[in-house]
């Protein structure tokens, strides 16, 4: 240990130094406590003109003392941190072409969550531009094990339909609603017990207080939003950090963009966003939109 460490200092070079020894098991004779000092004669005997310091030195020499081994080391970087993926249960995430939702996904999938992605495409009544964007999403999202399947689902036909008899300025919840839905059945067949969605509270129309409860109200099951209390510089970081940043950057139409309101509505009431979605077939749609569906399977 002490030879690792002089090692250590002769590559650092510091104007100041300490040890932090610590054992991580008793059959290591020697206490955290002996050996800082021990170590810390050992190697200001070899360099007696770096001083030593307990408080915001230059470099501080790392030993973990642990069974059958011992680590010296002078820089250390933070992991990802997190738990292990799967062991936090099984979710479906909301996975758009866009910059948020692929951090919202990579963020459960770091707290543990098997994540199933789906994909909602503004085919066939815009293109599917959307849909290449998202497999290359999907295969830097499983490197981290974030996911390893996406179904991909045109509800294009089923948008224009919702445009042509609601109310403008409910479209966009009329919309997230069916997505919702779609993603609910998904989740049973999957066995998944909640969703995901990359929204942050108050960053477009659809995500005020008053229309995320409305959203939340087309299922029966949790919907989770990692994302909720981020602003979008925070978002473009972690973007960039796990690598889809500048796939998410490129322009696509997609299903968010189809049949856009003039004006949206910001503070929905549950009981007419219901009234005017009534007369739709949902029952009928979903299962179309899923039979149609293309699952894509990414390779671990």
């Amino acid at each position: 240990m002490i030879a690792c460490g002089i090692k250590v200092m002769e590559e650092a070079n510091p104007k100041s130094f300490k040890v932090n020894a610590r054992r991580n098991h008793t059959d290591f004779e020697i206490n955290s406590m002996e050996m800082n000092q021990i170590i810390g004669g050992a190697l200001s005997d070899a360099y007696p003109k770096v001083k030593i310091q307990m408080k915001n030195p230059d470099l501080e020499v790392r030993v973990e003392a642990i069974q059958n081994a011992a680590y010296v080391y002078g820089q250390s970087e933070a992991g990802v941190g997190g738990l292990p993926v799967g062991c936090s249960g099984k979710f479906v995430g909301l996975l758009s072409s866009g910059i948020d939702s692929p951090v919202a996904l990579w963020k459960m999938a770091k707290r543990g969550a098997t994540v199933v992605g789906i994909h909602f495409s503004g085919a066939p009544i815009v293109s599917n531009e959307s849909e290449y964007l998202v497999k290359e999403i999907g295969d830097v999202l499983k490197k981290s094990g974030t996911l390893n399947k996406i179904y991909i689902c045109r509800i294009g036909k089923y948008q224009k339909q919702i445009a042509e008899d609601c109310p403008e300025k409910l479209r966009i919840i009329l919309y997230r609603r069916f997505m919702y839905k779609i993603a609910e059945a998904l989740a049973s067949s999957e066995g998944a017990g909640g969703l995901i969605t990359g929204e942050s509270l108050g960053q477009v129309a659809s995500q005020t207080l008053s229309n995320l409860s409305v959203t939340d109200a087309a299922v029966n099951i949790p919907v989770f939003r990692p994302l909720i209390g981020s602003d979008k510089i925070e978002i473009i970081d972690r973007a960039q950090s796990i690598g889809t940043f500048d796939i998410s950057s490129n322009q696509a139409p997609d299903c968010c963009t189809l049949y856009m309101p003039r004006k949206p509505e910001t503070h929905a009431k549950l009981k007419y966003v219901e009234y005017a979605e009534a007369t739709f077939d949902y029952k009928t749609w979903i299962i179309e939109a899923l039979d149609n569906s293309t699952k894509v399977v990414f390779e671990p």
